[in-house]
């Protein structure tokens, strides 16, 4: 006879269970987010080869146009089943005319890629280089001067390029219904993935300029300074209240960190020292490629 397990066990076991669920969700979680993003970047690279060029050799290739058309091809099956079981009306007719659109799309969209990629060998070939990961160059943006264009390729991307899009469904929706919604709905893809991409981009620069921040107001922070000596830096709790707990955190952080050490230090010695690039790298979890900027 097996003896009752005890509070504690019970309450342990709950716990664990509660933490394998919850790995599990996160994993499904993941999965889906990762499984999102990918048909996002694959349904609006169809109309992203129209807008830009310079794309990167892993953004744009022979294997992301096929699962482009795939993508596109997806979108329409729906539309084939409804024509098949409808059965009150001629198959033919309605079939060329609902899917001679999304025809002719899928073979622009493969003559613009190829297009793409011959010059994108070209360009490999005559050394210069390019990331590989780059989603392109708005072809408005790319008339613009340098020093404006950063901000231009932001609302071009974000509004221009997806307001074309939507626009193109109301005038085609008429003669070629599935490419029409297909284009509107590419079109709020295209905003949402553009903000996103703006969004994340963004976190990083902000990352790594609070990296510096804390880096080089350690000193002020322990000290309990207020927030307008050491730039918003501080950690509720976190300061010394006398010379000996300074000490001691000094110890610390000199024996966990001997850049952290000089930093504190030299709060004492004079102005502080801008953060070491690879110290930025280091403490930003060594994050040494951002996203393509939206």
């Amino acid at each position: 006879m097996t003896e009752p397990k005890s509070f504690m066990e019970s309450y342990q076991g709950y716990v664990s269970s509660g933490q394998a669920l919850g790995q599990q969700i996160n994993k499904v979680a993941s999965f889906l987010s990762s499984l999102s993003v990918i048909l996002i970047n694959l349904t609006t690279r169809t109309v992203e080869v129209f807008f830009r060029h310079n794309f990167g050799e892993r953004y744009l290739n022979t294997l992301t146009v096929l699962l482009g058309l795939a993508a596109v091809n997806l979108f329409m099956m729906p539309w084939v089943l409804v024509l098949v079981y409808s059965g009150d009306q001629d198959l033919g007719t309605i079939g060329m005319v609902f899917f001679a659109g999304s025809v002719l799309f899928q073979a622009a969209f493969v003559t613009a890629s190829i297009i793409h990629i011959i010059i994108n060998r070209a360009r490999a070939s005559s050394g210069k280089r390019w990331h590989s990961m780059s989603d392109g160059e708005s072809w408005l943006t790319s008339m613009i001067k340098a020093k404006e264009a950063r901000t231009a390729d932001r609302w071009v991307r974000q509004i221009v390029e997806p307001l074309v899009c939507m626009a193109a469904g109301p005038l085609l929706v008429l003669i070629f219904p599935p490419l029409a919604i297909y284009l509107f709905l590419t079109g709020v893809l295209l905003a949402f993935k553009a903000a996103i991409t703006h969004a994340r981009g963004r976190a990083e620069f902000l990352d790594l300029v609070d990296k510096q921040i804390e880096s080089q107001h350690w000193a002020e922070m322990l000290e309990g300074k207020p927030p307008r000596e050491t730039e918003g830096f501080v950690v509720r709790g976190m300061h010394a209240r006398n010379a000996g707990e300074r000490r001691t955190l000094e110890d610390i952080f000199s024996g966990l960190d001997p850049d952290t050490a000089s930093i504190i230090n030299s709060s004492q010695q004079g102005p502080q020292r801008e953060l070491k690039p690879a110290l930025v790298g280091e403490m930003d979890g060594d994050r040494r490629a951002l996203p393509p900027s939206g």
